[in-house]
């Protein structure tokens, strides 16, 4: 058998059982973010977000007053836009490409503030009273935000979910959950399009048995939504198999950081909208309890993971390091039977730790801190910064790279109709001037 024919074979074999499995990582033409000197960006996961071509941030220039600002993407400039200069003691930060919401303390009460950005310069700004003392949780997405008010005991106002339109005039707030005393949400929200969801834990004060959940509301008639409870499964003593700290949803998964089958991990759920098909998925093992924030749209994950405490007063000696243990960013890739594969996507050094992570469209954005020796006074000074790159498919070292002629990451008969067009060009095997199907031209002819 020559060697073209064996080659086809060969292809033809690996056509057949290849998987489309892949890794991902950055591209490396990373850029910074906020290039205005003065910028001091909030770098954890709540401070900042990105969706579509919008980067939302909170900065705190301002010594004492927390302001929110913004960027698009497509700005090679990074213009800088101040959408709120003003925003006391805001904590938090969410978009949906249009809307920014988030909580300020105004005269003595909590609220969110929600921001218009039909004109990016010139944005309109809201404000949504809420009943209880403090806003537990919030979201946003198509225009709705939805958010968590502990309630008020000594008013009887119990704890509630609430969704808000953004384009109603009037901000009317509609309920849609209230909890009652034996029935608890503890971890955060979530909304994609018209659906919103949570977990918690309930307590059966007639059989004195405990059940934890994942509650999901179709708010399409946000007057009046529809919530559907499914209970998460148990083992044979009544203890619990999964147990989410946090959770977020895209397309039809839930990524959840917590516990499952009593390992510290983060885990996917498949098929969240049909609980007779769920599908539990183990995305990545932690080391014990880890307060992280995971950031999902499908088909991509990512999330940072570090330990590193800095000083309160921002301030190093030189014989201190900038982070006492390494930072990773990593990014996952969810696929349609439900498996993952997790990459190291970038890692910090003793100068930069890598404080939190975002994607949306590919695109993703982390904040990091770092140091930098100061001439004059011989300290290392801490800043902040947020970045960007690109996702791209890393498949090298599958086995089968030579197969993927067109470099998606998937072996399958596009990359035949390529070999076989290569292989035609040639159909002389015995000429010198072939190889394998490939048409070999001299370095003298070059």
């Amino acid at each position: 058998m020559n060697k073209s024919i064996l080659s086809l074979v060969l292809f033809l074999a690996i056509v057949y059982f290849a998987s489309p499995v892949f890794g991902l990582k950055l591209s490396g033409g990373f850029s910074e973010l906020t290039v205005n000197s003065s910028a001091v960006p909030a770098t954890f996961n709540e401070g900042f977000e990105v969706e579509n071509d919008l980067v939302v941030w909170i900065d705190y220039r301002d010594a004492g007053v927390g302001g929110v600002y913004a960027s698009l993407l497509s700005d090679a400039a990074h213009t800088e836009y101040a959408i709120d200069v003003n925003a006391p003691n805001v904590s938090a930060v969410r978009t949906d490409g249009r809307y920014i919401a988030y909580p300020v303390w105004d005269e003595s009460m909590q609220g969110l503030r929600i921001a218009d950005l039909a004109d990016i310069g010139n944005p309109v700004i809201k404000f949504i009273e809420i009943t209880g003392s403090f806003i537990d949780d919030f979201d946003i997405d198509s225009g709705v935000v939805v958010y968590k008010d502990p309630g008020d005991s000594y008013l009887m106002i119990p704890p509630a979910i609430y969704a808000v339109w953004l384009s109603d005039a009037d901000l009317t707030k509609h309920v849609v959950k209230e909890f009652a005393e034996n029935d608890y949400s503890y971890t955060n929200i979530s909304i994609e399009s018209n659906r919103v969801v949570w977990s918690g834990e309930f307590y059966d004060d007639v059989n004195y048995v405990y059940f934890n959940y994942i509650d999901v509301a179709d708010i399409t008639d946000i007057a009046a939504p529809a919530v559907s409870r499914n209970l998460l499964p148990q083992n044979q003593d009544g203890g619990y198999i999964a147990w989410m700290n946090y959770l977020t949803i895209s397309g039809d998964w839930l990524i959840a950081r917590g516990t499952y089958n009593g390992v510290d991990c983060i885990y996917g759920l498949k098929n969240l909208f049909s609980p007779q098909d769920w599908s539990f998925n183990l995305i990545k093992k932690l080391d014990g309890y880890r307060d992280i924030i995971v950031r999902a749209d499908m088909p991509y994950l990512v999330w940072a993971e570090n330990e590193t405490q800095q000083p309160q007063d921002g301030m190093y000696s030189q014989n201190q390091s900038g982070a006492e243990e390494q930072s990773v960013i990593y990014g996952a890739i969810l696929f349609d039977n439900g498996k993952a594969v997790t990459s190291v996507l970038k890692t910090g050094d003793d100068n930069r730790t890598l404080m939190g992570a975002d994607v949306s469209g590919g695109k993703v954005v982390w904040g990091t801190d770092f140091v930098s020796l100061d001439p004059q006074t011989e300290y290392y000074v801490s800043y902040s910064d947020l970045f960007a790159d690109i996702l791209e498919f890393e498949c090298g070292d599958k086995g089968y790279s030579l197969a993927d002629l067109n470099g998606d990451c998937t072996v399958n008969f596009a990359d035949f109709a390529m070999f076989a067009e290569r292989w035609l060009v040639c159909t002389k095997p015995d000429d010198i001037n072939c190889t394998d199907g490939e048409v070999f031209v001299p370095a003298a002819s070059r």
